[in-house]
């Protein structure tokens, strides 16, 4: 069960870095900073790459351990 929360907190945390990361991109290139705001597609797009860059960084994590 531990394991399983650290992998769940970690991925979390993952999710965070990637998300201000690419949302710093995105903005830069004259998104809207809202991201209520962005339409439905953008989002999910944004989303998609957020929840596989996480899991990259998760797996690049994983085999420098």
């Amino acid at each position: 069960m531990e394991t399983i929360l650290r992998s769940l907190c970690r991925h979390l945390v993952f999710m965070a870095m990637t998300f201000a990361f690419l949302y710093i991109v995105v903005v830069t290139f004259s998104a809207p900073i809202n991201f209520t705001t962005w339409g439905i597609d953008g989002r999910i797009i944004f989303s998609c790459l957020a929840h596989v860059s996480a899991m990259f960084t998760h797996a690049y994590w994983l085999d420098q351990r």
